[in-house]
């Protein structure tokens, strides 16, 4: 027995309205899926790029950048649009949609050199203020092992007494030795000028210099592009210090030479922006002897005793040049000497 069936025009109707809306709601849910795929592919990719950061950089200065000249002298942005695709072309092509990457195209990026460096500033800033806590513990710890060996020594004097010390009135004179030997002092005052008289007798000057021609003040810099956010606020007080301590802390320096490149005392050459080691090292005592000379010079018109010594050796010397009215003057140089002496003892044990 044959069953016959049959389709009335509205129901033709209806089924193709419906199809037709099932096809587009499959391909709706196509090309959303295809767009979150996108979106992990780039996200993937990006992340990928930037795995590939100086690792030098990051290591030691806490710098987080990627080399866009791989290597190079210019900003290479076609190696990073190959890279990109490269890393993005995997995750594209997996799934249902096996979906493939055309072209890519760049509409932004930053560079460490854009607005004065405010990208770097930026992250020195984040650093340091993420890395107090740590800091903080370390200076902690270390004033209380100072607190704990001053309290021993203070609980060992109570218990057994202070001992005194033996005056040796026949003690020799110092020999000259390799160590104490006043030639070379004078041939290192000689070829170091005055940092000769605050160097330390053994130690080395570094002779490195850098080409000025090679750095960023003196080179056309590229620009970034694009539009991308950018910090508007002010540097305050605070992130002035956290800088500060960001150069003590990472950057090399006279007597902490751990870092190795053009100069050898970086800390110096942020300070005094010179050519040479040997000229950065000489602004900063030259800074140094100023400071010293000039707090110097107020603690001896203070300080009544060493006032009184001033005042009787400017009244000799005046009277022995046959000037006595001239003894404020005689007073005021010899204070401007002392104060320098000082000055120089005082930087040589800085």
């Amino acid at each position: 027995m044959k069953i016959k069936g049959s389709m009335t025009c509205t129901m033709c109707l209806l089924l193709l309205v419906l199809l037709s809306l099932l096809g587009a709601c499959i391909r709706s849910s196509r090309v959303s899926g295809a767009r979150v795929q996108a979106v992990n592919a780039m996200d993937t990719a990006m992340y990928s790029l930037f795995a590939q950061y100086d690792q030098d950089l990051l290591k030691d200065y806490h710098l987080f950048f990627l080399d866009g000249g791989y290597g190079g002298n210019a900003l290479n942005l076609s190696q990073i649009l190959t890279q990109t695709e490269s890393f993005a072309q995997p995750v594209l092509s997996s799934g249902l949609s096996s979906c493939h990457l055309d072209a890519c195209g760049i509409k932004g990026f930053r560079l460490a050199t854009d607005n004065k460096g405010a990208a770097v500033q930026t992250q020195i800033i984040r650093y340091m203020k993420d890395n107090l806590g740590s800091k903080g513990i370390e200076l902690i710890k270390k004033r209380l092992a100072q607190n704990k060996s001053v309290l021993a020594e203070q609980e060992k004097i109570q218990k057994g007494g202070l001992k005194e010390a033996p005056i040796d009135q026949e003690a020799p004179m110092e020999e000259i030795s390799e160590t104490n030997n006043p030639l070379e002092i004078i041939e290192n005052i000689r070829s170091h000028g005055f940092l000769g008289l605050v160097l330390p007798d053994s130690g080395s000057l570094s002779e490195k210099s850098l080409d000025r021609q090679s750095l960023l003040s003196n080179r056309e810099l590229s620009l970034g592009m694009g539009e991308l956010p950018l910090s508007t606020e002010k540097t305050s007080t605070a992130d002035k210090l956290l800088i500060q301590e960001y150069i003590l802390d990472t950057l090399s320096y006279y007597t902490c030479e751990t870092r190795s490149g053009g100069l050898s005392y970086q800390a110096e050459y942020v300070l005094g922006g010179k050519d040479s080691d040997e000229e950065n090292l000489r602004y900063v005592v030259n800074r140094l002897l100023l400071l010293r000379e000039a707090s110097n010079i107020a603690f001896l018109y203070t300080d009544g005793q060493k006032r009184a010594e001033l005042q009787a050796c400017a009244s000799a010397l005046s009277l022995l040049l046959l000037i006595p009215e001239g003894m404020t003057l005689v007073q005021g140089v010899l204070a401007a000497g002392w104060a320098y002496i000082e000055s120089i003892c005082d930087v040589k044990t800085l």
